[in-house]
């Protein structure tokens, strides 16, 4: 399957960063995977903005999007949009894995702590192997020292 990675421009990062929960730390590359991702599992609305604007609304999390640009989101907490909402577990998962999401939040993660991260990938088992750490166990045990 063939996607696009969406670009962010404006404050999108930090106000993800800021308002999504379990975020602060996240990468712009991390951030530009999950949005996308998002998107690929939103509700796309009419919407008109006379700019050619797109709105996708995931759960409470609405994202505008101008050609491959997000340009902007919100997160409605408490407005219950996500009501009526419902995330397809199933193609998430797939989309983590085409993505790569999961490598980018060890990645983050890792940095977080202090880690320098050069190579991750994956070996046979699916087991992500971390530069010098060796497994996730071992970068999880380095950060828990």
């Amino acid at each position: 399957m063939n996607y696009k990675l969406y670009q962010l421009s404006g404050n999108v990062l930090n106000t993800y960063r800021a308002k999504v929960k379990g975020n602060e730390f996240a990468s712009a590359a991390l951030v530009r995977r999950k949005l996308t991702r998002n998107i690929m599992l939103a509700a796309k609305v009419p919407y008109k903005d006379g700019e050619g604007a797109e709105l996708y609304m995931y759960g409470n999390l609405h994202i505008w999007v101008k050609g491959n640009k997000i340009i902007e989101i919100r997160n409605m907490k408490g407005k219950q949009f996500s009501r009526w909402f419902f995330k397809d577990q199933k193609r998430y998962e797939e989309l983590n894995e085409m993505l790569e999401i999961n490598k980018y939040e060890l990645i983050s993660l890792a940095k977080q702590h202090g880690a320098k991260v050069e190579q991750v990938q994956k070996d046979k088992g699916g087991i992500y192997l971390i530069g010098p750490y060796g497994t996730e166990k071992d970068l999880f045990n380095f950060m828990t020292q």
